[in-house]
């Protein structure tokens, strides 16, 4: 088991020039917790997770190993206090993210909970992942290091390498609406790579044999192979992903190499996603449809009479819902991902999209023999629900 810092610096290799701006970053950062005594005095911690966080933070150098470096990821705060709604708070918030921004050049983002939100940390991938690796910032983080003891990556549900996919799918989706648009190969890129190593890391998960530390998982998936079972080879694969995260290449591909990269990648989703809808649910998927088409609720983790409360909350907010109004919100858009990737499946199988998205009641044939529009036609759309439900 790891220590709670898995490596001394914010990178698997040394880089002093990087290290002194993230230190100068984190001074600013508390430089701005003090300007704000109404909210320094009700937060217990900022801390660091993510890459950087662990030790595995991506270092970015665009001519070569001799080149400049630059920070590539997002920086990933976790903002422990008792009042994570007050307006101080939220004022201290905004001000950090927007100057880390500016600052960094990378996106900041601060998750505010109280301590008792993160609950069992092996109950959550990304709980997991904070316990087992983190840097604190500002304040004291104890109620963090006392959990580490009893995580255990084993423990983790199913449903943790379904919502992996589903995340990373949809980085998919988004990557294939800018590959139509000739927008932004950087985006593509990091979206194709962090999906080549959630494919993997999935699968551990599922066998029990997660770890937070990427050079960790790509030993342990080596040694177990977990792709064998399903007659994948994605040993590579995962490998590239593992390669991208902390020396990330972007070096120029073509936009139909990049069309005809994640295409294959969107099949290859829709074949993971299904075999860890099968094991959460206890319920063959062989095709898409089947999984889209089927009634049985996609999240009997909850309690069904909840779902029409959402479907009621979002009418009266957004003047708007998701489809099946019986399924929890969530379970719209892991069918919709299916209808937006899924090129290969006969399109008489699949609804179309607004089927699940769109803000009129479900239509009274849904199944669309025919469906014209292109998948980016629903980006506004799914961006919309992504970002509640996400």
């Amino acid at each position: 088991m790891p220590s709670h810092r898995m490596n001394p610096t914010y990178f698997a290799d040394a880089c002093p020039e990087l290290e002194e701006l993230l230190e100068r970053h984190f001074e600013h950062m508390r430089a701005l917790l003090r300007q704000r005594p109404g909210a320094m005095e009700r937060i217990d911690s900022l801390v660091l997770g993510g890459g950087y966080g662990r030790g595995e933070g991506g270092v970015l150098r665009r001519r070569g190993p001799d080149s400049p470096a630059s920070l590539f990821n997002d920086l990933d705060y976790f903002l422990f206090t008792a009042h994570p709604g007050h307006p101080e708070v939220a004022e201290a918030v905004h001000a950090m993210e927007a100057a880390g921004k500016d600052t960094l050049g990378i996106d900041v983002d601060i998750k505010c909970l109280a301590p008792g939100e993160m609950g069992d940390p092996s109950a959550s991938m990304m709980f997991y992942d904070l316990v087992a690796g983190h840097r604190v910032i500002h304040g004291s983080a104890d109620y963090l290091r006392a959990r580490f003891p009893e995580v255990d990556p084993s423990r983790l549900p199913a449903l943790e390498a379904s919502r992996l996919l589903w995340n990373r799918g949809t980085g998919l989706y988004f990557a294939s609406c800018h590959i139509e648009r000739r927008e932004d190969p950087a985006f593509v890129a990091r979206n194709h790579a962090k999906f080549k190593l959630a494919a993997g890391d999935a699968l551990l998960a599922l066998a029990g044999r997660y770890h937070g530390s990427c050079r960790e998982r790509f030993h342990r998936f080596r040694e177990s192979r977990p792709d064998k079972a399903l007659g994948l080879d994605l040993a590579d694969l995962h490998a590239e992903g593992v390669d991208f995260k902390l020396s990330p290449n972007l070096g120029h591909r073509d936009w139909e190499c990049l069309g005809d990269e994640n295409r294959a990648l969107a099949r290859l989703w829709s074949r993971l996603f299904l075999h860890a809808e099968s094991v959460r649910l206890g319920t063959r998927f062989d095709s898409a449809s089947a999984y889209v088409r089927g009634r049985d609720p996609r999240s009997p983790e909850l309690p069904r009479w909840k779902a029409p409360l959402f479907a009621l909350r979002d009418y009266f907010k957004y003047r708007q819902w998701l489809s099946p109004i019986w399924d929890y919100p969530r379970a719209a858009l892991f069918r919709s991902l299916f209808c937006l990737l899924s090129e290969d499946e006969p399109r008489e199988t699949l609804p179309s999209p607004d089927h699940f998205l769109h803000s009129s009641p479900a239509p009274a044939h849904p199944f669309h023999p025919h469906r014209s529009k292109s998948p980016s036609a629903w980006e506004p759309a799914y961006t919309f629900w992504w970002q509640r439900y996400g």
